[in-house]
């Protein structure tokens, strides 16, 4: 069995205590100090490592009460430092400004509007995505090997919603929405201990239960709503400009952390159910 190695302890420790001892370390500097000291503690006690080389559960576990990791990350940010960085909204004020112009430029004739259904559907996906990345880099490292599989697993998902419409046809889009609450209902609600303190096959295939199955729902509303659509033009173009408005929500995670993400995420979902057209719009056909 693997040990951590015990000579790396008392540089890196003393180095860390001199830093704490600093008057003007930031809070969320000292927030990350911790954690380390804690890790050069268990490599000074030799802690054994799993066969995969990995810190045992009960270890993780137990760090993760003490500094709450699968709840603040990514920041550690103290309860009173919990904001957006000004660069950040910057950023966002500029991106949001560029987007309202090149939609003003080039947006659809008259009585062209927006789909405000595929808008919040793929604002919600933007930001169920994200909160899968992190979610498989927490509990299997951030890698760019862990990180490249879950892109992949989401793409294939994205592919089997597809076809599962095209070859099923599903006709009730109520119930494929329904699905798409649950799923997203067991994620808000199951905390990120859970899946750490499961061994190793379990937890592969618990994690990628609770990611890719709303995946694959939110995939399946998509495309039933995709194929009524009178405008395919519009509506993925409202697709698009959604994904935009998740990509810069992720900003608040520094604000309530990536859980909670996911209540933003369900929030999209539920408007696009609220705003979808009618039943009774025209349907495309390719000419």
């Amino acid at each position: 069995m693997r040990r951590l190695d015990p000579g790396v302890g008392p540089f890196w420790t003393d180095a860390f205590r001199r830093l704490a001892e600093e008057p003007v370390v930031p809070g969320n500097v000292m927030l990350s100090i911790a954690p380390a000291v804690a890790l050069l503690e268990l490599a000074a006690a030799e802690t054994e490592l799993t066969a995969e080389g990995h810190l045992p559960s009960s270890v993780v576990l137990d760090l993760d009460a003490r500094f709450g990791w699968t709840d603040k990350l990514p920041s550690h940010q103290p309860d009173d430092e919990r904001a957006i960085p000004a660069l950040n909204l910057r950023s966002i004020g500029l991106l949001a400004l560029l987007s309202v112009v090149v939609l003003y430029f080039f947006r659809p004739g008259a009585g062209g509007g927006p789909n405000w259904q595929m808008f919040f559907l793929g604002a919600g996906f933007m930001l169920f995505e994200t909160k899968s990345v992190v979610h498989l880099a927490l509990l299997f490292g951030s890698t760019w090997i862990v990180n490249s599989i879950a892109f992949f697993a989401i793409l294939v998902m994205v592919l089997a919603s597809n076809v599962f419409v095209l070859l099923v046809k599903p006709a009730k889009l109520w119930l494929y929405y329904a699905l798409l609450f649950a799923a997203l209902g067991v994620n808000i609600l199951v905390p990120m201990s859970t899946f750490l303190a499961l061994p190793g096959s379990q937890k592969i295939v618990a994690s990628c239960l609770v990611i890719f199955v709303p995946i694959f729902f939110a995939g399946i509303v998509f495309a039933m709503s995709f194929r009524q659509s009178a405008q395919p033009n519009v509506d993925f173009g409202s697709n698009i400009a959604g994904s935009m408005l998740g990509g810069l929500a992720e900003s608040l995670s520094l604000m309530i952390g990536f859980n909670y993400l996911l209540v933003v995420a369900l929030l999209f979902y539920v408007l696009s159910a609220v705003l979808r057209p009618a039943s009774g719009a025209a349907r495309w056909t390719p000419a």
